[in-house]
């Protein structure tokens, strides 16, 4: 199984340290604006490239800051969007609340990471990229497959908003029978700006000849990638703060799709 990676998923390799510095003070972390920020820790010419990014303090112990610095995006296809973000952390674990601003941090070497967002229901243009959200990666050996069940997502939405038959099995559940009254509605009006990410799942075993009671079965290969099941995360949405998970399964062809709305707490 694929690992989910709620925060970032990594679609490219360690890079080389961007900064000259293994340190930065807290003073220049805390309430940061990210432009401002990479102009102060990244060398000139990757600086001069970030427009946007996050600046969070993360649930650990001291002071610590998660860092993601956003390039421009741009078309990648038809219905993707693509972005190249550099990622660092940097943190104090032994220090409290009121540490002063000139605490040094712990910076960790930034990697160079690739972002996907899909534009369904619309065409992917350098302009409409600027503000879609729904950014994922994965990570490089599998951004293939994760970007084809992506798209294959994208296709049963369209299907399900449409009046012809889906042509796979719909499921849905939720707590609240409203949620899944118009299942086919349910699964055409996902909230695609709210995506996470994509987890790929090998469900495919073989039983081995058995003695007594005895019951073995085995994980078989993925073979050429094709991935039998996509489990699709999204974060919560209105007006219950709950959140959307969908399974897509079949190998070679969307054979079924298990929406289901549930609470999910996230740190």
């Amino acid at each position: 199984m694929a690992g989910l990676a709620p925060l970032i998923a990594v679609a490219a390799s360690m890079a080389a340290s961007m900064v000259e510095s293994a340190t930065v003070p807290l003073g220049a972390v805390r309430g940061a604006e990210p432009v401002a920020l990479a102009q102060r820790i990244l060398p000139p010419e990757t600086a001069a490239r970030i427009e946007g990014g996050l600046v969070r303090r993360q649930w650990l112990p001291g002071q610590s800051y998660f860092i993601r610095f956003d390039e421009r995006p741009s078309v990648h296809s038809d219905g993707l969007c693509r972005r190249t973000s550099h990622v660092a952390s940097a943190g104090a674990p032994r220090v409290g609340e009121e540490a002063a601003d000139d605490t040094p941090l712990a910076l960790t070497p930034f990697q160079t990471v690739v972002f996907y967002a899909p534009t369904y229901p619309n065409l992917a243009s350098d302009a409409g990229c600027l503000s879609e959200g729904g950014w994922i990666g994965a990570p490089e050996r599998e951004l293939e497959p994760t970007l084809r069940m992506l798209d294959r997502l994208t296709r049963a939405m369209a299907r399900a908003a449409g009046p012809d038959e889906l042509g796979f099995a719909l499921s849905c559940r939720s707590e609240k029978p409203e949620d899944c009254a118009d299942p086919r509605r349910a699964l055409a009006d996902l909230p695609l700006d709210r995506l996470l990410g994509v987890r790929l799942k090998n469900t495919v075993y073989q039983e081995e000849p058995t003695e007594g009671r005895v019951r073995v079965r085995k994980m078989q290969p993925v073979v050429d990638d094709r991935w039998p099941e996509a489990e699709v995360h999204f974060d919560s949405t209105p007006p219950d703060g709950q959140s959307w998970i969908v399974v897509l399964k079949g190998i070679d062809r969307l054979e079924a799709v298990e929406i289901r709305r549930t609470l999910v707490i996230r740190h």
